[in-house]
């Protein structure tokens, strides 16, 4: 079962700390970035480069660019056919997406580099709303245009524990910016 479908809610993975308190814990720190300069940085394990068609990173492909680090088992790169530059990559299988405030992870996806576009799939995520209230939930599928906006189709939103919530929020659509 993909996050968003299961009943199973992997704590661990969104940082949650079990501790003895009325929550039954809270979410920890995301560590800091530290990416620097305005450069987009591409690494994996094994790659195919082609100038002419589309390129495959898989084995831990990282897109890296300031503010943000974007992981996946594979990613295949789409290419403009007239200027032949990397346009967009379809991301696939244990996508990890961490903004300043933001962890997020899929199973698919699509993230166009130029516009800093992102449709991700099966999604379970968690977003820091101030620097004491985390909220958290599963979605359909979760989008990004703006920088600290997410558009979520078909999902849950909560700010209590992951553990045993005692509210949530679900819908068709919900933004949180």
């Amino acid at each position: 079962a993909s996050h968003a479908q299961g009943t199973h809610i992997p704590t661990d993975a969104l940082g949650w700390v079990k501790k003895d308190n009325a929550c039954g814990g809270y979410f920890a720190d995301l560590p800091e970035l530290t990416v620097s300069g305005n450069a987009i940085t591409m690494t994996s394990q094994h790659g195919m480069l082609q100038l002419y068609d589309t390129s495959l990173l898989s084995g831990n492909a990282t897109i890296t660019r300031p503010g943000q680090t974007l992981v996946a088992t594979r990613m295949a790169f789409m290419r403009d056919p007239d200027t032949l530059k990397l346009t967009c990559a379809e991301l696939s299988s244990h996508i990890r997406l961490r903004e300043p405030n933001a962890l997020i992870l899929a199973e698919h996806g699509l993230y166009c580099l130029k516009e800093d576009r992102k449709v991700l799939q099966y999604v379970l995520y968690r977003i820091s709303l101030t620097s004491h209230l985390t909220a958290w939930g599963k979605a359909q599928e979760i989008s990004q245009q703006t920088p600290n906006i997410f558009d979520l189709k078909t999902a849950s939103f909560s700010t209590c524990s992951p553990l045993s919530p005692t509210w949530h929020v679900t819908g068709s659509h919900i933004v949180v910016n």
